[in-house]
């Protein structure tokens, strides 16, 4: 609670203003949060990246990774704590009093500038969308939805200008910090994230929570989860409630066996190999020709018709000892 507190502080003690009528004006009540003046953000993050021009987002800051880190995500490195707007999420770097609060951080796809910073003039506990499942919390920054952003810089000041693109861009998985429900109020997040697989696993188990405000412990939580796995074990009843294909009986020259339909192909499948006996069957003769209709393989033992394979083959009888003798 005293870093919170300190950063609370720090909120106050700095000297962003509100905008009006286009001109920087100070707030006047502290405690407040009046929009402010976007401008004033240039000074404050110029020492810790580099600003930039761009076609989709406008003016952006994109942080150096050498003051931040090279393997940077937003709202990683910090803790959440209840306050009267909700879940705040208190960042370890100094700067997070405005990049975590106003403003939106994107991806950009830039080289050296995976993330970036657009800026913004209303505060928010966290400019982040949850994602709750039955036993993981997983949040994302939220989408940029808004037009350009222009700041005034100081005169004589050129900005580099980089082409981004315009489409429309879905936030990856790679923006997620997911954690275990027990482990939400961990005083260092980045210590109990989720990682590689198992944070793809638990992207899995988890849906949009449309009202952060409601608490990520309220009924609306658990209903959001409950329609969930009731959805998805509807899907799993469905799958099983369609049979499969029955496998049909062909023949084919010189092949006999079964084939299957999968995916709108025929599949083969192999008929019995010399020695084995098919389900249902007894010993299978190889061998003949193709007398008498049906075909047979050849083979060293005279053999059978396909037609008749799995039925035992008679041998023939003896002749017997004495002219009148017959067999019994």
């Amino acid at each position: 609670m005293g870093r919170w507190l300190a950063a609370s502080l720090f909120v106050l003690a700095t000297p962003v203003m509100a905008q009006e009528g286009g001109v920087c004006q100070q707030a006047q009540a502290p405690g407040d949060r009046p929009p402010v003046c976007m401008d004033a953000f240039f000074e404050v993050l110029q020492p810790w990246g580099t600003w930039v021009q761009t076609d989709r987002y406008g003016t952006l800051f994109c942080p150096d990774p050498a003051r931040f880190s090279p393997d940077f995500r937003p709202y990683r490195k910090g803790h959440w704590v209840m306050g009267a707007e909700g879940w705040i999420f208190v960042g370890d770097h100094p700067t997070s009093w405005v990049t975590d609060h106003y403003g939106r951080w994107v991806e950009t796809n830039l080289s050296g500038c995976p993330w970036g910073w657009v800026p913004g003039e209303i505060w928010s506990p966290a400019w982040v969308e949850f994602h709750v499942g039955e036993r993981v919390i997983a949040w994302r920054p939220a989408p940029f939805d808004g037009v350009p952003v222009q700041l005034r810089v100081p005169r004589g000041v050129q900005l580099q200008v980089l082409r981004i693109g315009t489409g429309p861009q879905t936030p990856s998985s790679a923006a997620f910090t997911a954690v275990r429900d027990g482990d939400f109020a961990s005083r260092n997040i980045e210590d109990v994230a989720l990682d590689g697989p198992e944070l793809m696993a638990a992207l899995k188990e988890v849906v949009l929570l449309p009202d952060a405000r409601a608490g990520l412990h309220s009924q609306e939580r658990y209903q959001v989860v409950a329609q969930m796995m009731a959805a998805r074990e509807a899907a799993a009843l469905r799958a099983e409630a369609v049979p499969p294909e029955p496998a049909q009986r062909i023949r084919r020259q010189g092949v006999a066996g079964t084939v299957q339909k999968s995916a709108g192909r025929e599949a083969q499948a192999p008929g019995p190999q010399p020695g084995q006996t098919p389900p249902g069957a007894g010993k299978v003769y190889w061998g003949g020709d193709r007398n008498q209709g049906g075909f047979t393989q050849p083979g060293p033992e005279g053999g059978v018709r396909v037609l008749e394979w799995g039925k035992s083959r008679k041998r023939p009888l003896p002749p017997p000892r004495n002219p009148g003798e017959k067999h019994k």
